[in-house]
Protein backbone atom coordinates (compact mmCIF):
# COMPACT_ATOMS: atom_id res chain seq x y z
CA UNK A 1 0.00 0.00 0.00
CA UNK A 2 1.42 3.22 -0.79
CA UNK A 3 1.57 6.21 1.29
CA UNK A 4 1.19 10.38 0.63
CA UNK A 5 4.41 10.74 1.84
CA UNK A 6 5.74 8.30 -0.80
CA UNK A 7 4.27 10.18 -3.67
CA UNK A 8 6.54 11.95 -6.37
CA UNK A 9 7.65 15.07 -6.42
CA UNK A 10 6.58 15.03 -2.82
CA UNK A 11 3.68 16.57 -1.33
CA UNK A 12 3.62 19.98 1.04
CA UNK A 13 3.79 19.45 4.71
CA UNK A 14 0.48 21.34 4.52
CA UNK A 15 -1.24 19.08 2.46
CA UNK A 16 -0.02 15.60 4.16
CA UNK A 17 -1.46 17.29 7.25
CA UNK A 18 -4.34 17.62 5.41
CA UNK A 19 -5.11 14.50 4.31
CA UNK A 20 -4.25 13.00 7.65
CA UNK A 21 -6.73 15.26 9.54
CA UNK A 22 -9.39 14.02 6.80
CA UNK A 23 -8.71 10.60 7.37
CA UNK A 24 -7.12 9.55 3.96
CA UNK A 25 -4.86 7.22 5.06
CA UNK A 26 -3.55 6.61 1.73
CA UNK A 27 -3.97 7.41 -2.29
CA UNK A 28 -6.28 5.27 -3.74
CA UNK A 29 -5.02 3.51 -7.12
CA UNK A 30 -6.45 6.40 -9.58
CA UNK A 31 -4.38 8.89 -7.17
CA UNK A 32 -1.45 7.56 -7.21
CA UNK A 33 -1.48 7.24 -11.26
CA UNK A 34 -2.58 10.91 -11.46
CA UNK A 35 -1.07 12.94 -8.86
CA UNK A 36 2.14 12.41 -9.67
CA UNK A 37 1.59 13.22 -13.39
CA UNK A 38 -0.12 16.52 -12.42
CA UNK A 39 2.19 17.57 -10.16
CA UNK A 40 5.03 17.09 -13.32
CA UNK A 41 2.06 19.49 -15.03
CA UNK A 42 1.65 17.00 -17.89
CA UNK A 43 -2.26 16.54 -19.55
CA UNK A 44 -3.81 13.64 -18.51
CA UNK A 45 -6.84 11.30 -19.47
CA UNK A 46 -8.34 9.69 -16.41
CA UNK A 47 -10.75 7.02 -16.47
CA UNK A 48 -12.08 4.97 -13.11
CA UNK A 49 -14.71 3.81 -11.73
CA UNK A 50 -17.13 5.69 -9.68
CA UNK A 51 -16.02 5.72 -6.33
CA UNK A 52 -12.57 5.62 -6.59
CA UNK A 53 -11.44 9.17 -5.74
CA UNK A 54 -11.04 11.25 -8.91
CA UNK A 55 -11.82 14.62 -7.26
CA UNK A 56 -9.08 14.32 -5.31
CA UNK A 57 -6.47 13.16 -7.63
CA UNK A 58 -7.03 16.47 -9.29
CA UNK A 59 -7.40 19.26 -6.22
CA UNK A 60 -3.91 17.90 -4.36
CA UNK A 61 -2.13 18.83 -7.25
CA UNK A 62 -4.50 21.84 -7.94
CA UNK A 63 -3.65 23.05 -4.51
CA UNK A 64 0.40 21.72 -4.55
CA UNK A 65 0.67 24.30 -7.82
CA UNK A 66 -1.58 27.14 -6.22
CA UNK A 67 1.21 26.80 -3.24
CA UNK A 68 4.34 26.92 -5.53
CA UNK A 69 2.76 29.52 -7.38
CA UNK A 70 2.13 31.72 -4.51
CA UNK A 71 5.47 31.32 -3.08
CA UNK A 72 6.97 32.14 -6.60
CA UNK A 73 4.92 35.59 -6.07
CA UNK A 74 5.51 36.45 -3.05
CA UNK A 75 3.25 39.47 -1.51
CA UNK A 76 1.78 40.23 -5.21
CA UNK A 77 -1.71 38.91 -5.83
CA UNK A 78 -2.00 37.07 -8.87
CA UNK A 79 -3.41 39.08 -11.64
CA UNK A 80 -5.54 35.95 -13.60
CA UNK A 81 -7.57 32.89 -12.82
CA UNK A 82 -5.24 30.13 -12.10
CA UNK A 83 -7.25 27.07 -12.29
CA UNK A 84 -10.59 26.11 -13.77
CA UNK A 85 -12.91 22.63 -12.92
CA UNK A 86 -16.10 22.29 -14.93
CA UNK A 87 -18.57 20.34 -13.33
CA UNK A 88 -21.88 19.12 -14.77
CA UNK A 89 -24.08 19.68 -11.97
CA UNK A 90 -24.58 22.69 -9.59
CA UNK A 91 -24.15 20.24 -6.71
CA UNK A 92 -21.01 18.76 -7.85
CA UNK A 93 -19.38 22.20 -8.17
CA UNK A 94 -20.36 22.61 -4.59
CA UNK A 95 -19.07 19.72 -3.50
CA UNK A 96 -15.98 20.36 -5.20
CA UNK A 97 -15.40 23.68 -3.93
CA UNK A 98 -15.94 22.35 -0.46
CA UNK A 99 -13.38 19.89 -0.51
CA UNK A 100 -10.73 22.41 -1.77
CA UNK A 101 -11.31 24.70 0.83
CA UNK A 102 -10.96 21.77 3.28
CA UNK A 103 -7.57 20.98 1.63
CA UNK A 104 -5.88 24.46 1.41
CA UNK A 105 -6.05 26.13 4.65
CA UNK A 106 -4.39 29.59 2.96
CA UNK A 107 -7.91 30.46 2.26
CA UNK A 108 -8.01 29.91 -1.62
CA UNK A 109 -10.34 32.87 -3.34
CA UNK A 110 -12.52 30.40 -4.87
CA UNK A 111 -15.78 31.72 -7.09
CA UNK A 112 -18.62 29.47 -7.67
CA UNK A 113 -20.45 29.98 -11.36
CA UNK A 114 -23.59 27.82 -11.56
CA UNK A 115 -26.57 29.81 -11.42
CA UNK A 116 -29.30 30.46 -9.72
CA UNK A 117 -27.88 32.57 -7.70
CA UNK A 118 -26.37 35.65 -9.35
CA UNK A 119 -26.98 37.02 -13.07
CA UNK A 120 -23.98 36.25 -15.13
CA UNK A 121 -22.83 40.19 -15.57
CA UNK A 122 -22.61 39.89 -11.69
CA UNK A 123 -20.74 37.17 -11.86
CA UNK A 124 -18.63 38.61 -14.70
CA UNK A 125 -17.77 41.64 -13.00
CA UNK A 126 -16.88 39.66 -9.62
CA UNK A 127 -14.42 37.79 -11.71
CA UNK A 128 -13.19 40.79 -13.14
CA UNK A 129 -12.60 42.67 -9.81
CA UNK A 130 -12.35 40.20 -7.26
CA UNK A 131 -9.75 37.96 -9.82
CA UNK A 132 -10.18 34.72 -8.07
CA UNK A 133 -7.15 31.93 -7.40
CA UNK A 134 -10.03 29.30 -9.10
CA UNK A 135 -13.32 29.02 -10.70
CA UNK A 136 -15.66 25.88 -10.54
CA UNK A 137 -18.38 26.22 -12.99
CA UNK A 138 -21.45 24.39 -14.78
CA UNK A 139 -20.75 24.66 -18.50
CA UNK A 140 -24.26 27.11 -19.45
CA UNK A 141 -22.90 29.52 -16.89
CA UNK A 142 -19.48 29.90 -17.58
CA UNK A 143 -20.36 30.24 -21.50
CA UNK A 144 -22.68 33.15 -20.60
CA UNK A 145 -20.11 34.71 -17.99
CA UNK A 146 -16.81 34.02 -20.56
CA UNK A 147 -18.97 36.23 -23.17
CA UNK A 148 -18.82 39.19 -20.66
CA UNK A 149 -15.43 38.82 -18.80
CA UNK A 150 -12.95 39.86 -19.91
CA UNK A 151 -10.31 38.31 -17.75
CA UNK A 152 -11.86 34.27 -17.30
CA UNK A 153 -10.06 32.24 -19.66
CA UNK A 154 -7.02 34.42 -21.14
CA UNK A 155 -4.46 33.06 -18.35
CA UNK A 156 -5.82 29.58 -16.74
CA UNK A 157 -3.02 27.33 -16.20
CA UNK A 158 -4.82 24.48 -14.97
CA UNK A 159 -8.12 23.19 -16.52
CA UNK A 160 -10.23 20.27 -15.38
CA UNK A 161 -13.35 18.45 -16.91
CA UNK A 162 -14.89 16.37 -14.07
CA UNK A 163 -17.25 13.55 -15.33
CA UNK A 164 -16.15 14.33 -18.95
CA UNK A 165 -18.20 11.96 -20.59
CA UNK A 166 -21.61 13.17 -18.98
CA UNK A 167 -20.42 16.85 -19.90
CA UNK A 168 -20.81 15.70 -23.44
CA UNK A 169 -23.51 13.50 -23.11
CA UNK A 170 -25.59 16.38 -21.79
CA UNK A 171 -25.42 17.93 -24.98
CA UNK A 172 -22.24 20.72 -23.87
CA UNK A 173 -19.62 19.49 -26.72
CA UNK A 174 -19.57 22.85 -28.82
CA UNK A 175 -19.75 24.82 -25.87
CA UNK A 176 -16.73 23.01 -24.51
CA UNK A 177 -14.89 23.19 -27.33
CA UNK A 178 -15.34 26.99 -27.66
CA UNK A 179 -14.02 27.92 -23.69
CA UNK A 180 -10.74 25.24 -24.55
CA UNK A 181 -10.40 27.05 -27.45
CA UNK A 182 -10.31 30.73 -25.73
CA UNK A 183 -7.67 28.92 -22.90
CA UNK A 184 -4.15 29.53 -23.19
CA UNK A 185 -2.39 26.74 -24.82
CA UNK A 186 0.33 26.74 -22.26
CA UNK A 187 -2.45 25.49 -19.75
CA UNK A 188 -2.35 22.08 -18.25
CA UNK A 189 -5.93 20.03 -18.70
CA UNK A 190 -7.22 16.54 -16.99
CA UNK A 191 -10.00 14.50 -18.12
CA UNK A 192 -11.64 12.98 -15.58
CA UNK A 193 -14.46 10.04 -16.85
CA UNK A 194 -16.23 6.80 -15.51
CA UNK A 195 -15.79 6.23 -19.12
CA UNK A 196 -14.41 6.51 -22.37
CA UNK A 197 -16.86 7.57 -25.47
CA UNK A 198 -16.10 7.86 -28.40
CA UNK A 199 -16.93 12.24 -28.59
CA UNK A 200 -14.73 12.08 -25.09
CA UNK A 201 -11.33 10.59 -26.99
CA UNK A 202 -11.85 13.53 -30.06
CA UNK A 203 -12.54 15.43 -27.40
CA UNK A 204 -8.70 14.72 -25.94
CA UNK A 205 -7.12 14.23 -29.46
CA UNK A 206 -8.40 18.13 -29.92
CA UNK A 207 -7.36 19.72 -26.81
CA UNK A 208 -4.84 17.95 -25.11
CA UNK A 209 -0.95 17.45 -25.89
CA UNK A 210 0.57 14.08 -25.75
CA UNK A 211 -1.67 13.56 -22.52
CA UNK A 212 -0.56 10.49 -20.07
CA UNK A 213 -3.37 7.99 -20.25
CA UNK A 214 -4.53 6.36 -16.95
CA UNK A 215 -7.35 3.39 -16.69
CA UNK A 216 -7.91 2.08 -13.10
CA UNK A 217 -10.12 -0.61 -13.21
CA UNK A 218 -10.81 -3.44 -10.32
CA UNK A 219 -8.58 -7.28 -11.65
CA UNK A 220 -11.60 -9.29 -11.60
CA UNK A 221 -13.18 -6.93 -14.53
CA UNK A 222 -15.74 -6.51 -12.59
CA UNK A 223 -17.11 -2.13 -12.64
CA UNK A 224 -17.92 -2.00 -8.98
CA UNK A 225 -16.04 -2.10 -6.21
CA UNK A 226 -15.50 -5.12 -4.10
CA UNK A 227 -17.53 -3.55 -1.29
CA UNK A 228 -20.46 -2.72 -3.07
CA UNK A 229 -23.48 -5.66 -3.06
CA UNK A 230 -26.40 -4.84 -5.83
CA UNK A 231 -29.42 -7.31 -5.03
CA UNK A 232 -32.61 -7.25 -7.08
CA UNK A 233 -35.98 -7.31 -6.05
CA UNK A 234 -38.72 -9.13 -8.58
CA UNK A 235 -42.18 -7.97 -7.38
CA UNK A 236 -45.30 -6.33 -8.68
CA UNK A 237 -45.42 -2.13 -8.92
CA UNK A 238 -47.81 -1.67 -5.54
CA UNK A 239 -45.45 -4.80 -4.00
CA UNK A 240 -42.46 -2.03 -4.46
CA UNK A 241 -43.96 0.29 -2.94
CA UNK A 242 -44.32 -1.73 0.34
CA UNK A 243 -40.86 -3.61 -0.28
CA UNK A 244 -39.94 0.32 -0.28
CA UNK A 245 -41.34 1.10 3.23
CA UNK A 246 -39.99 -1.81 5.09
CA UNK A 247 -36.45 -1.97 3.87
CA UNK A 248 -36.49 2.04 5.10
CA UNK A 249 -38.15 1.07 8.49
CA UNK A 250 -35.93 -2.17 8.41
CA UNK A 251 -32.89 0.16 7.56
CA UNK A 252 -33.88 3.45 9.68
CA UNK A 253 -30.28 3.87 10.68
CA UNK A 254 -28.63 3.86 7.43
CA UNK A 255 -28.06 7.02 5.01
CA UNK A 256 -30.41 6.21 1.81
CA UNK A 257 -30.85 7.68 -1.38
CA UNK A 258 -33.77 6.28 -3.18
CA UNK A 259 -33.62 7.27 -7.07
CA UNK A 260 -36.95 7.65 -9.17
CA UNK A 261 -37.54 7.99 -12.95
CA UNK A 262 -38.58 11.98 -12.69
CA UNK A 263 -38.98 14.73 -10.88
CA UNK A 264 -43.25 14.49 -10.24
CA UNK A 265 -42.37 10.97 -9.04
CA UNK A 266 -39.73 11.84 -6.47
CA UNK A 267 -41.33 14.81 -4.88
CA UNK A 268 -44.76 12.74 -4.54
CA UNK A 269 -43.42 9.82 -2.89
CA UNK A 270 -41.64 12.02 -0.69
CA UNK A 271 -44.40 14.01 0.66
CA UNK A 272 -45.88 10.72 1.44
CA UNK A 273 -43.70 9.11 2.83
CA UNK A 274 -42.52 12.42 5.21
CA UNK A 275 -46.38 11.58 6.74
CA UNK A 276 -46.35 8.06 7.53
CA UNK A 277 -46.07 8.09 11.30
CA UNK A 278 -43.43 4.80 11.41
CA UNK A 279 -40.59 7.53 9.55
CA UNK A 280 -41.38 10.42 12.35
CA UNK A 281 -38.55 12.21 13.04
CA UNK A 282 -36.72 11.01 10.06
CA UNK A 283 -35.56 13.75 7.19
CA UNK A 284 -37.13 12.34 4.38
CA UNK A 285 -35.04 15.60 1.44
CA UNK A 286 -35.78 15.51 -2.25
CA UNK A 287 -33.53 16.67 -4.83
CA UNK A 288 -34.45 16.74 -8.56
CA UNK A 289 -33.97 19.23 -11.68
CA UNK A 290 -37.67 21.12 -10.74
CA UNK A 291 -36.81 22.71 -7.77
CA UNK A 292 -35.79 26.24 -6.86
CA UNK A 293 -32.12 26.71 -6.59
CA UNK A 294 -32.39 28.01 -2.93
CA UNK A 295 -34.43 24.86 -1.79
CA UNK A 296 -32.59 22.36 -4.14
CA UNK A 297 -29.15 23.78 -2.12
CA UNK A 298 -30.89 23.44 0.75
CA UNK A 299 -31.68 20.21 0.84
CA UNK A 300 -28.11 18.76 -0.65
CA UNK A 301 -26.90 19.93 2.37
CA UNK A 302 -29.11 19.23 4.45
CA UNK A 303 -28.83 15.23 3.04
CA UNK A 304 -25.03 15.26 3.30
CA UNK A 305 -24.88 16.78 7.11
CA UNK A 306 -27.30 13.96 8.03
CA UNK A 307 -26.63 10.71 9.67
CA UNK A 308 -29.40 8.82 8.50
CA UNK A 309 -31.12 10.70 6.41
CA UNK A 310 -33.24 9.83 3.20
CA UNK A 311 -32.80 11.35 -0.13
CA UNK A 312 -35.69 10.89 -2.92
CA UNK A 313 -34.30 12.13 -5.89
CA UNK A 314 -33.75 11.37 -9.85
CA UNK A 315 -30.13 10.65 -11.70
CA UNK A 316 -29.57 14.50 -11.34
CA UNK A 317 -27.73 12.85 -7.89
CA UNK A 318 -26.27 9.99 -9.47
CA UNK A 319 -23.17 11.03 -11.17
CA UNK A 320 -19.85 12.81 -9.81
CA UNK A 321 -21.43 13.87 -6.06
CA UNK A 322 -19.72 12.36 -2.78
CA UNK A 323 -22.06 12.25 -0.36
CA UNK A 324 -20.38 10.95 2.54
CA UNK A 325 -21.57 7.32 5.02
CA UNK A 326 -24.07 6.61 2.63
CA UNK A 327 -24.83 3.02 3.46
CA UNK A 328 -27.88 2.05 1.01
CA UNK A 329 -29.38 3.19 -2.54
CA UNK A 330 -32.51 2.03 -3.50
CA UNK A 331 -33.36 2.04 -7.37
CA UNK A 332 -37.28 2.25 -6.93
CA UNK A 333 -37.07 2.63 -11.02
CA UNK A 334 -34.52 1.66 -12.88
CA UNK A 335 -32.79 5.03 -15.11
CA UNK A 336 -33.97 5.68 -18.55
CA UNK A 337 -30.19 5.50 -19.50
CA UNK A 338 -28.80 1.93 -18.36
CA UNK A 339 -25.35 3.82 -18.31
CA UNK A 340 -26.75 5.74 -15.01
CA UNK A 341 -27.56 2.47 -12.96
CA UNK A 342 -23.85 2.00 -12.22
CA UNK A 343 -23.46 5.85 -11.37
CA UNK A 344 -26.46 5.46 -8.81
CA UNK A 345 -25.56 2.30 -7.17
CA UNK A 346 -21.80 3.75 -7.16
CA UNK A 347 -23.29 6.58 -4.55
CA UNK A 348 -22.77 3.48 -1.70
CA UNK A 349 -19.69 1.57 -1.40
CA UNK A 350 -17.39 4.63 -2.11
CA UNK A 351 -13.53 4.35 -1.31
CA UNK A 352 -13.21 1.21 0.56
CA UNK A 353 -16.51 1.40 2.55
CA UNK A 354 -19.32 -1.32 2.86
CA UNK A 355 -22.74 0.17 1.14
CA UNK A 356 -25.70 -2.19 -0.37
CA UNK A 357 -27.93 -1.26 -3.28
CA UNK A 358 -31.28 -2.94 -4.18
CA UNK A 359 -32.85 -2.75 -7.99
CA UNK A 360 -36.54 -3.01 -8.25
CA UNK A 361 -38.21 -4.59 -11.12
CA UNK A 362 -41.26 -5.99 -12.71
CA UNK A 363 -41.89 -9.57 -13.53
CA UNK A 364 -41.27 -8.33 -17.73
CA UNK A 365 -38.32 -6.77 -17.07
CA UNK A 366 -35.62 -9.06 -15.85
CA UNK A 367 -33.52 -9.37 -19.35
CA UNK A 368 -32.57 -6.02 -17.35
CA UNK A 369 -30.33 -8.11 -14.91
CA UNK A 370 -28.64 -10.28 -17.69
CA UNK A 371 -27.90 -7.03 -19.59
CA UNK A 372 -26.37 -5.49 -16.36
CA UNK A 373 -24.27 -8.82 -15.97
CA UNK A 374 -22.95 -8.86 -19.48
CA UNK A 375 -21.41 -4.69 -18.70
CA UNK A 376 -20.07 -6.40 -15.97
CA UNK A 377 -22.27 -5.19 -13.24
CA UNK A 378 -22.70 -7.80 -10.41
CA UNK A 379 -26.41 -8.09 -10.01
CA UNK A 380 -28.02 -10.93 -7.53
CA UNK A 381 -31.44 -11.77 -7.52
CA UNK A 382 -33.06 -11.72 -3.70
CA UNK A 383 -36.46 -13.31 -3.04
CA UNK A 384 -38.72 -10.15 -1.97
CA UNK A 385 -40.21 -12.47 1.14
CA UNK A 386 -36.73 -12.35 2.99
CA UNK A 387 -37.24 -8.00 2.57
CA UNK A 388 -40.77 -8.65 4.20
CA UNK A 389 -39.52 -11.32 7.17
CA UNK A 390 -43.09 -12.04 8.17
CA UNK A 391 -44.10 -7.55 8.83
CA UNK A 392 -46.46 -6.66 7.54
CA UNK A 393 -47.43 -2.85 5.64
CA UNK A 394 -50.47 -1.12 5.37
CA UNK A 395 -48.45 1.36 2.82
CA UNK A 396 -50.91 0.39 -0.02
CA UNK A 397 -53.78 1.17 1.84
CA UNK A 398 -52.63 4.47 3.06
CA UNK A 399 -51.35 5.69 -0.70
CA UNK A 400 -55.45 5.16 -1.36
CA UNK A 401 -56.16 7.39 1.09
CA UNK A 402 -53.61 9.77 0.77
CA UNK A 403 -54.59 10.28 -3.02
CA UNK A 404 -57.01 13.10 -2.20
CA UNK A 405 -57.76 16.88 -3.38
CA UNK A 406 -54.55 18.30 -4.48
CA UNK A 407 -52.43 15.06 -4.26
CA UNK A 408 -54.57 13.95 -6.66
CA UNK A 409 -53.42 16.06 -8.83
CA UNK A 410 -49.43 15.67 -8.14
CA UNK A 411 -50.39 11.99 -8.28
CA UNK A 412 -51.74 12.55 -11.75
CA UNK A 413 -48.41 14.29 -12.77
CA UNK A 414 -46.54 11.55 -11.67
CA UNK A 415 -48.68 8.74 -13.20
CA UNK A 416 -48.03 10.62 -16.68
CA UNK A 417 -44.32 11.25 -16.08
CA UNK A 418 -43.99 7.19 -15.13
CA UNK A 419 -45.34 6.37 -18.61
CA UNK A 420 -43.74 8.91 -20.55
CA UNK A 421 -40.41 7.44 -18.68
CA UNK A 422 -41.54 4.50 -20.02
CA UNK A 423 -42.33 5.24 -23.81
CA UNK A 424 -39.13 6.84 -23.65
CA UNK A 425 -36.57 4.83 -22.12
CA UNK A 426 -33.70 3.66 -24.22
CA UNK A 427 -34.06 -0.07 -23.87
CA UNK A 428 -37.54 -0.75 -25.66
CA UNK A 429 -37.03 -4.47 -25.94
CA UNK A 430 -37.09 -4.41 -21.91
CA UNK A 431 -39.96 -1.74 -20.90
CA UNK A 432 -42.66 -1.95 -23.68
CA UNK A 433 -45.33 0.15 -23.08
CA UNK A 434 -47.33 -3.38 -24.51
CA UNK A 435 -46.61 -4.86 -20.87
CA UNK A 436 -47.18 -2.20 -18.93
CA UNK A 437 -50.16 -2.73 -16.51
CA UNK A 438 -51.45 0.69 -16.12
CA UNK A 439 -54.57 -0.22 -13.44
CA UNK A 440 -51.61 -1.48 -11.31
CA UNK A 441 -49.41 1.88 -11.61
CA UNK A 442 -52.36 3.86 -11.27
CA UNK A 443 -52.59 2.02 -7.78
CA UNK A 444 -49.04 2.52 -6.62
CA UNK A 445 -49.81 6.24 -6.56
CA UNK A 446 -53.16 5.62 -5.21
CA UNK A 447 -55.24 6.66 -7.86
CA UNK A 448 -58.52 5.68 -8.07
CA UNK A 449 -59.04 7.01 -11.58
CA UNK A 450 -56.61 7.37 -14.42
CA UNK A 451 -55.68 10.16 -16.62
CA UNK A 452 -56.83 10.93 -19.88
CA UNK A 453 -53.91 10.48 -21.80
CA UNK A 454 -53.05 8.74 -25.32
CA UNK A 455 -50.95 6.16 -24.29
CA UNK A 456 -54.11 4.46 -22.42
CA UNK A 457 -56.67 5.42 -25.51
CA UNK A 458 -54.31 2.77 -27.61
CA UNK A 459 -54.46 0.34 -25.12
Amino acid sequence: MQLWNKIEPSLSPETLSVLEEMFFTSPTPIQASAIPSMLNKKDVVVEAQTGSGKTLAFLVPLVELLRKERRRRGKTRLAAVFALVISPSRELAVQIGDCLNQLDRESTRVQLLIGGTNTATEDALLVDTEIPEVVIATPGRLFSVVKKSKSLLSRVRFLVLDEADLLLELGFEETLCGILSETSRNRQTGLFSATMTDALTNLAKASLESPVQIVAKSKDKKRTPSTLCIQCVVAGKLSRLVLLGLLLEKEKEKKTIVYFCSCFCAEYFAAFFSQQTCFEGREILTLHGRMRTPRRSASYSSFCSSKGGVLFCTDIAARGLDFRDVDLVVNFDPPKDPKAFLHRCGRAGRVGRTGSAFLFLNKNETAYIDLMRRRMIPVEETDPALLFEGRLSNLAEEIASYCEGEKEKKAKQAFVSYVRFYKEHALKFIFSLKTLDYIELGAVFGLKTLPNMPELRKK
